[in-house]
């Protein structure tokens, strides 16, 4: 965790390099879900890398995520900010 917001209950995540590779970002999900009082998480990552466009890839996995009714997030929103 690099930041939170009591007030606004929001966990900020900030990836760099290999975010994707090592599921860096699953695991940012996963432990924002387990903390109480955690309405929101943000994660910024970088859009390329190595030539992999890894806000995209993490774009579609959140949205499957939260499309599937197998797993329910307990999140209201995931903010992903690419740089």
């Amino acid at each position: 965790m690099d930041a939170f917001n009591t007030r606004t209950k929001t966990i900020i995540e900030v990836e760099s390099g290999r975010a994707i590779d090592n599921y860096q970002v699953l695991k940012d999900v996963l432990e924002s879900c387990l903390i109480d009082n955690i309405d929101y998480l943000c994660v910024a990552l970088r859009i390329n890398y190595s030539g992999q466009r890894d806000f995209d890839i993490f774009d579609r996995i959140v949205n499957v995520i939260y499309q599937s009714n197998r797993i329910k997030i307990p999140l209201i929103g995931i903010l992903i900010i690419g740089y």
